[in-house]
Parts: C-alpha cells; structure tokens; sequence
C-alpha cells in the first residue's frame, strides 16, 4: 500500500510539473504572439503614408521604361513564382495604376527595341530559354513569346545592350552550370540570334557593360570570386574580345561598377565588398583613357550589400550611388545614400530605414516619374510584413527620399495646357515654356516646399507658346536660396498644370 500511495504522489507531482512547464510554454508563445503583433502596428504606423505595393509573389527584377511612348515612364516587375509580370503604368506625373499581365517570366527583365519598331519590348525567361514578348505599339505586349535560342542551358542574363554596333540590343548572359563562363547571344536585327560564349570560367561573380576605352564599343567588367583569374576587363575589339587583368588581387572584390565619378568623359571603376555588420569596403580606379588606369586607393564605408543604383541623386551632375544594407551578420534594413564628395569619395548623405528583411532577393532600381528630371527609388522584395510586396520612395529634389510624390498631381491637369522648364536644375535664369495657351489670363505661381508663394506672374498671352523668363527672384527682389519649387499654372481658381524646378 505504501509503494501505491508514493506512486500516486509521484505521478501527481509529474503532472504538476508537467502542467507548469505546460504553463510557460503557452504563456511564452502568448508573449511571442503579443510582440508580433505589436511589431507590426509599430510597422503599420511607420510606414503609413508609404507608396507600397502589394505584388502576386515575391518580386525579383524591375526595370524602369516608357513602353507606350507618352513621355513618362512606367514600371516592369518580374514575379517568376506566379507567372505574372506587374507593370506599374504611369498615367502622368507619378500617378500609377497596376495592370498584372499573365505571362511566364524569370528573376530578370529587361525592356529594349528588339523588332526594330520603335516600341520597347520584354527581354525576360521561362522554362524554354531566354524569350522575349513584341509590343503590340497599343499599350499591350503579344501574350505569344518568342523564343530566343542559345547553345547553353543553364544560364542567366545580366545585360541587354547592343555589343557590336548594328543597332539591334544583344544578350549578355553568365552560365552558371558546367560548363561555367560567360557569353553574348548577338542579335542580328532579322529575327535571327547568334551564341558567342565567349569566356570560360567557373569563378565568374558579376558582370558590368559601358565604354571603357575610346573605341566606341561596350566593354565588359568582370568580377571573380577567386583571386584567379581575379577581377579584369574584357575590352571589345573589332577583332574580339581581349582580356586585361590589371586590378589589384590582394583582395576579393566580389562587385563592380562603372562610372564616371569625375564627369570627364571616361568611365571610372568602383568596386565594393561586402564585410561585417554592413561595414565594407570601396576600391577606386581612375580611368586615365587609352586603356590606362590608376588605383585611387581604399575607403571603409558602410556599403551594405552591393552598389545598386549609380545615377545623379542629388542634382549637383555628379553620380552618387546606392545600395541597401547587407553583409554577414548584418541586418537588411535599411537603403544608404552616398553623395559624390566631387574629389574622387563617397560621404553617406542618407539612410532610410525599409524594416528588416533576411531575404537577399531585395534590390534598388531608379528612373524619373513625376518628370521633375529626378530619379525616385524602387524597393523590391520589401518586407511588410512578407516579401511580396514593392515600395517607391519619392525624391525631394536634394537627394533625400520622402513617402510622397512631391509634384502633387491631385488637382485637375488639362492636357491643353502644359508647362516645361529649361535649364532644369538651373542656376540664375530658367525659362518656363507653356504650350497652347489659349486662354484669356493664366497665372504662374511658384511655391518652395512649405507651401509659400514666392513669386506670381500674370501672363495675357493669348498664343498657341509663350515664354516665360524668370530671374529666380522673389517678390522683393531677393535671390531665392538654392533648393526645389513647385510651379504651377491657374486659370481661375483651378490647377492645370504643375511642374518642379530645381534651383542650385
């Protein structure tokens, strides 16, 4: 009886057991539920007034490209997991409205003049090989692909450019399968391609094309993730291609890009390496022209990932670059901006924080929407709070990225009346040219950025073009201080038209 009774007391003690670790458990994972869900309402209200768009699957390429020549450009996202390639139409100053088309497509897309018909058409992939969907000049693509042959099966398109001068773009493309190395299937402008592969290595990183001497044809950058054959240049001859490796191999630079960082007219060379909790490292070549370049030296910077985005950010006319944060150990959190410092460096002008997000299929893309001559930023594979989703931020005109189309387009725009600004950015004069201004009286009005009326002009003109100068003085003579304004055209109490200059 005795053995019975500690049995019982035993097994009671157990269950006690038992049902308190039970406790914790549940309590835990309550917690665990209740911080979530804090996160995100905490989510929810940073990004609120944030452009976001909600994708079929996770995004993977975009590219930026006015395919129904109105002058504005549209938005191409590649969602290969659904099938589906989202296009982002731009009606008009930034006003965007999705259409999903249905058709296969890879993690890359490229938009470019195949046919020779003016309209661009989509270079993308599916399970047959590289293919590439006509534009039908109407505002829609032929759902019927056509399919673009190769001799390698496993490969992936880095670039889409025309590499031997006859007009019509060829294929730049990495096989990352055995056997590994590099080609351009070359587009002969009758319908017909051609499969170079050129170069064979198993090392290949990254891959970059621009002019990078003076014989007018596009050269490759290669970067290597071994020290043989390490980074070099594969400079496109008449005769094909010839290979310099003239780079410092002391390291591996996993990415590259070329650009002009002095505006001198000779492409430059950056690359970047990722490290540690995002801190990296830049390398610099000075392209000195005729094939000849000099090393410009080292700088530690918190360089994220990869360079992503080389384009004049902030309206000075030199290049700045960008890229979202990244590297082992590091959280992908957040986009850097560095400004071109104008004497060969790169100084961190913004960081904008996008939310964590482990997934390395998230990258940048640029181009101009609201035609203020600015580029905004494209987010894809942005986390809110999974990764189908893509977000656009908008620039101020300075460089710094804000939520909101600042070109506010809400107002009723007339296409009768239409205003352009030349130069823009300007520095002293900028000249305001309103076409069909067939109206009794229109008034000009420009805004700084808080929303003040700085300047008002009536114009009685009643021609089809009238020009406007102004001096970029205010009511009182004053010079205005160098920064973004808002013009805009009123013909009685209604907005018809709104442009934004940038005065440096």
């Amino acid at each position: 009886m005795a053995t019975i009774f500690l049995l019982i007391l035993l097994f009671k003690s157990n269950s006690l057991k038992m049902n308190f670790f039970k406790t914790i458990i549940m309590a835990t994972l309550s917690l665990i539920r209740l911080v979530s869900l804090l996160f995100l309402i905490l989510l929810t209200f940073l990004f609120s007034n944030a452009q976001i768009f909600n994708l079929p699957y996770m995004p993977y390429g975009a590219v930026f490209s006015d395919y129904d020549l109105d002058g504005d450009n549209d938005i191409f996202i590649s969602c290969p997991s659904s099938d589906t390639i989202v296009i982002l139409h731009n009606t008009g100053y930034g006003n965007l409205e999705r259409i999903d088309l249905p058709y296969p497509t890879a993690t890359y897309i490229f938009l470019c003049i195949v046919n020779n018909d003016d309209y661009p058409d989509i270079i993308t992939g599916c399970p047959d090989g590289i293919i590439y969907y006509s534009n039908d000049s109407t505002g829609g693509f032929d759902e019927n692909y056509t399919v673009i042959p190769r001799n390698h099966e496993h490969i992936r398109v880095e670039e889409v450019k025309d590499m031997d001068n006859n007009g019509y773009p060829d294929i730049l493309y990495y096989a990352f399968l055995s056997p590994y190395g590099w080609g351009i299937i070359y587009n002969n402008g009758d319908g017909t391609f051609t499969d170079d592969f050129i170069h064979q290595s198993e090392y290949t990183e990254f891959l970059n094309i621009d002019f990078l001497n003076n014989d007018n044809r596009l050269d490759i950058l290669v970067s290597s993730s071994n020290m043989q054959p390490g980074n070099y240049i594969a400079y496109n001859h008449d005769t094909g291609f010839a290979l310099d490796t003239l780079f410092d191999h002391s390291e591996l630079w996993i990415y590259n890009t070329i650009i002009d960082i002095d505006i001198d007219g000779d492409n430059d060379i950056l690359f970047n390496k990722p490290s540690i909790l995002n801190y990296g490292k830049f390398l610099i070549y000075e392209n000195l022209s005729n094939e000849n370049f000099v090393n410009k030296g080292i700088t530690n910077k918190k360089t994220g990932t990869r360079v992503d985005i080389v384009s004049d950010l902030d309206g000075d006319n030199y290049p700045d670059i960008a890229c979202i944060s990244g590297g082992s150990g590091a959280k992908r959190d957040s986009i850097y901006i560095f400004r071109n410092t104008q004497n060969w460096g790169f100084e961190l002008m913004d960081k904008i924080y996008i939310g964590e997000n482990k997934n390395y299929n998230e990258h940048l893309y640029a181009g101009d929407l609201n035609s203020d001559g600015m580029p905004e930023l494209l987010v894809t594979g942005y986390m809110n709070p999974t990764r189908s989703h893509t977000r656009l931020l908008w620039n101020d005109g300075t460089g710094h990225f804000v939520d909101s189309n600042l070109v506010t387009t809400t107002e009723t725009l007339i296409p009768k009346l239409k205003i352009s600004a030349r130069p823009n950015p300007f520095s002293k004069y900028v000249v305001f040219e309103i076409n069909n201004s067939n109206y009794r009286e229109i008034l000009l009005n420009i805004y700084n950025l808080q929303g003040h009326l700085i300047y008002e002009q009536k114009i009685h003109e009643n021609n089809s073009v009238a020009n406007i100068l102004w001096n970029g003085q205010s009511y009182d003579n004053t010079e205005c201080r160098p920064g973004v304004y808002i013009v805009r055209l009123i013909v009685g109490n209604e907005n018809y038209a709104v442009v934004k200059i940038i005065k440096y």
